[in-house]
């Protein structure tokens, strides 16, 4: 397609109507639309504000330039109208009374497409309102025209764009242009876009800021990309210079584009080649950087080159989906066009039917009709006083309006210009990922080529639905979001400057060093040469011709040079690109390979964590059954324990007779015996003693399992008294004894911290930390309550017993957790119950002498009992009173 050549325009903006509401934007985007056009080398004829001949002699004018152009454009801003399925343009002077008046007072469409017919290119973009009020001159009696043009239909080598609205605040909206006109100039000036790309994006832009109430129909039928922006010249003439340039050539780039940024490179270089040319040797230094630099930037263009390429590839193919899409507009056109072809037949046929039973009373009509003309006229004039007045009223408004719509306006630009990029990063994104999928596809098949169109077509109904969703949430969001993206936009275009700026400081530093570098070198050459010539003065003749023939050698090294780098570069480019396609194969494969990974990893855990949860379920039910053996066995015990001391009990009862009736008895030597010189009593003490200490023991097992149970400290860390630690001290001289209770002291809980916080994160990081000793949590031990710190509690209570104490965490299922030494959450170990050991047996025996008094008992010290939630042991009678 055209790119450069001769390019024409022609921009018309009609706002001040004579028999219409004024348009207060059609001129100003006339002006706007004009002046970037002139900025992208169109040679423009505006028309501004003109009636029916200024318009015809425009299009005239237009049309004979247009002839021999390269690329041609027409823009329209103003009123438009459908009648009998033809579009016309409305000029300023158009009163629209009739029917009749759209054939002599109006401009038809087609004569405007046919002023662009002969050029190579051509663009008609028509941003066409409409009013309530010319919709009711349009809609009386015997009027049959509505407002807006309808559809566009595609043409060869053209791009047809018509914005329609019946609404003249939908057009207009937007501040100084309206949406179509501001989403144009927003895009129509950037590099690279190609024009089909560019519409596609103003029609999704208008869209969205008129929220539906400006639809813009694009129909293209071009056979090939189109840009706007003109390739860059000084880029170009820089290519043009080669790897090895003529300083002339060099000198003439420097003085034809000397303000380019690329010239400060060009200038470098000259300067080294002239230099290099007065000094043998140098020029090969000179050669090589200025390679390293064409060798730099052709690898850019080429990158460049490629990039554009593929963006080239996929709109080839979004033009082709748009041209499928418009051949279905076209049908749908066509049947349109036939259904109103016979609503005008019938309505024909109803008008001459009308016409025959009227024609009686035509002349009644036509008083009636100089009497309505004459209250029309009064009524004009009323409306225009009305109309007068408000505009007055409007001007007085119209400062503070200006300022505020200027400043919506900024605000609007500034967040358009966000989005933009925003949709320009997604943008590339996808054309990336479609150029990939798109070499892909030339590959396979022509059935999964089809396939992947099918599913392409289907995500692109998706991405649209998703799209329309986002921008109705984005809508919502906008008011509130105004001050805060214009203040990041502040921010973020500053800190953009203030790179821009750093930037250049540094390149304009990185020349100074190279230059000061060159300088130094220059020096050291100009040195070591001062000195060769020194001492080589009486060989100057000789060296005179050395040096001609080594030139001439030289020139011709420099050329095998040249032409070897360029077969070089060639070679380079080309492995560059089996590089580049290379690199893209295997990203696909890895990408692949990646997937594939992530499916196993994803059903390797599922599989583990079913696995986990079958080992819980069975460890779960196998602790049930361990405590439901437990009870039983604790159950059987307890039964054992009351037969004993029920028997103990009759025994003792026996036995204290027994020792009542020994007492009471006179020995020998007129003396009451001493208890512990009797037989019979000590070996009362002695058994009480072991059966004490029988009872202690039991009693101490089964508090240990119960808090044990509950994941509670032992409450004793030194052992209940025994048959080894007596507690019965001596009896006294007198002979009374009684035997102390060796029943173990009730433990006192104590009394709860007011300082503690149930679930705070110190309470949870300390629980934490228990959890991960007792096995039963593997995170990480940082005071969150989250689901693998709730479900280790849940474990570590269902096997405590004590789930309703650890959810919240409280004091006590802190302690709880603490208590518990063992591994908790680890398979239950098997428990062996200590068996009850034989009542001891209360035979008489002969009595012996009396033994040595025996030393007092020790006293063993008691560790102050940790605090424990369950009560004490039920105490049993320990103690035996004897009297004599």
């Amino acid at each position: 397609m055209a790119q450069s050549g001769k390019r024409v325009a022609l921009v018309i903006g009609n706002a001040d109507y004579r028999f219409a509401p004024p348009l207060k934007n059609a001129d100003r985007e006339a002006d706007d639309v004009g002046a970037a056009l002139e900025r992208l080398g169109f040679d423009v004829t505006r028309a501004v504000n003109a009636d029916l001949s200024a318009l015809r002699g425009s299009i005239a004018a237009f049309q004979r330039g247009a002839a021999t152009a390269d690329a041609a454009l027409v823009f329209y801003s103003g009123y438009a109208l459908r009648y009998r399925g033809a579009g016309y343009l409305v000029p300023i002077d158009a009163s629209l009374k009739d029917d009749a008046s759209f054939e002599w007072d109006t401009l038809q469409l087609g004569q405007v497409i046919g002023a662009l017919a002969r050029a190579r290119v051509s663009f008609l973009i028509v941003n066409g309102c409409a009013d309530g009020r010319l919709d009711s001159m349009l809609r009386r009696p015997g009027g049959t025209a509505v407002s807006g043009l309808g559809e566009a239909s595609a043409r060869a080598d053209a791009l047809i764009a018509i914005a329609t609205a019946d609404d003249p605040a939908a057009c207009e909206a937007g501040g100084r242009n309206g949406v179509l006109v501001d989403a144009m100039l927003a895009e129509i000036e950037r590099a690279g876009l190609d024009a089909r790309a560019l519409f596609r994006r103003v029609r999704q832009v208008a869209d969205h800021r008129s929220l539906g109430k400006q639809t813009v129909s694009v129909a293209s039928g071009m056979s090939g990309p189109f840009h706007f922006v003109q390739d860059d010249q000084p880029a170009q003439a820089f290519r043009a210079l080669g790897v090895d340039p003529d300083l002339a050539v060099m000198r003439g780039y420097v003085e034809r584009y000397g303000d380019d940024p690329l010239a400060s490179v060009v200038k470098t270089m000259l300067i080294q080649k002239e230099q290099a040319s007065q000094r043998p040797g140098a020029s090969a230094q000179a050669l090589e950087r200025w390679r390293d630099v064409m060798d730099e930037r052709w690898s850019r263009e080429w990158r460049e080159r490629a990039r554009a390429s593929r963006r080239d590839a996929v709109e080839g193919r979004m033009s082709r989906e748009d041209s499928d899409r418009d051949a279905e507009a076209r049908a749908r056109l066509l049947r349109e066009q036939e259904a109103l072809r016979r609503r005008e037949a019938e309505a024909a046929a109803a008008e001459q039917r009308r016409l025959a039973e009227i024609a009686a009373a035509e002349q009644k009509r036509q008083e009636e009709e100089r009497a309505r003309i004459a209250r029309a006229q009064e009524e004009q004039r009323k409306q225009d006083a009305e109309i007068a007045e408000k505009k007055r009223q409007e001007e007085v408004a119209a400062a503070e309006q200006k300022r505020q719509e200027e400043e919506r306006a900024r605000i609007a630009r500034e967040q358009d210009e966000q989005r933009r990029r925003d949709a320009e990063i997604a943008e590339k994104k996808r054309q990336e990922e479609v150029a990939a999928a798109e070499q892909k596809r030339l590959a396979d098949l022509a059935a999964v080529e089809k396939k992947r169109q099918d599913d392409e077509e289907k995500l692109r109904v998706a991405r649209e639905r998703e799209e329309k969703a986002r921008l109705v949430r984005e809508q919502e969001e906008q008011r509130r979001k105004d001050a805060d993206l214009a203040a990041a936009e502040k921010k973020r275009q500053d800190d953009e400057e203030k790179v821009r700026i750093a930037r250049e400081r540094e390149e304009k530093a990185r020349v100074v060093r190279e230059q000061e570098e060159q300088r130094r070198k220059d020096a050291e050459l100009a040195a070591a040469e001062k000195r060769r010539a020194d001492q080589e003065r009486v060989e100057k003749e000789r060296a005179e011709r050395e040096e001609k023939a080594r030139m001439a050698r030289e020139q011709e090294e420099q050329r095998k040079r040249a032409a070897e780098a360029a077969a070089a570069e060639q070679k380079r480019l080309a492995e560059a690109a089996a590089a580049e396609k290379k690199r893209q194969e295997e990203e696909a494969k890895a990408r692949v390979a990646r997937e594939r990974e992530d499916q196993k990893r994803l059903a390797e855990a599922a599989a583990a964590e079913k696995k986990r949860q079958e080992e819980e379920d069975k460890q779960r039910a196998a602790r049930e059954r361990e405590e439901q053996r437990l009870r039983e066995a604790e159950a059987e015990t307890a039964r054992r324990a009351q037969l004993a001391e029920q028997e103990a009990a009759e025994r003792r009862k026996a036995e204290e007779s027994r020792l009542a009736a020994l007492a009471n008895a006179p020995s020998s030597s007129g003396q009451a015996p001493s208890l512990q010189s009797s037989p019979v009593a000590g070996n009362a003490v002695n058994e009480a003693r072991q059966f004490t200490a029988t009872e202690q023991r039991l009693a101490q097992e089964r508090l240990e399992r119960e808090r044990k149970a509950r994941g509670e400290n032992p409450e004793f860390t030194a052992p209940l008294p025994s048959e080894t630690t007596p507690q019965i001290s001596p009896p006294p001289s007198d002979g009374n004894a009684q035997l102390a209770s060796v029943a173990p002291p009730a433990v006192d809980r104590p009394p709860p911290d007011p300082n503690f916080k149930a679930d705070s994160p110190e309470t949870i990081k300390a629980a934490q930390q228990e959890l991960k000793r007792l096995g039963c949590y593997s995170g990480n031990i940082n005071g969150n309550l989250n689901n693998g710190t709730k479900r280790a509690l849940d474990a570590a209570g269902e096997r405590l017993g004590v789930t309703a104490s650890l959810q919240p965490m409280t004091e006590d299922g802190l302690r709880a957790l603490r208590g518990h030494q063992e591994p908790l959450c680890a398979p239950a170990p098997t428990v062996r119950r200590p068996t009850r050991e034989e009542a001891p047996s209360h035979r008489v025996v002969r009595p012996r002498p009396a033994p040595a008094a025996p030393r007092p008992a020790p006293q063993v010290a008691r560790p102050t009992p940790a605090p424990s939630p369950s009560p004490a042991p039920a105490r049993r009678p320990g103690g035996i009173q004897l009297s004599m």
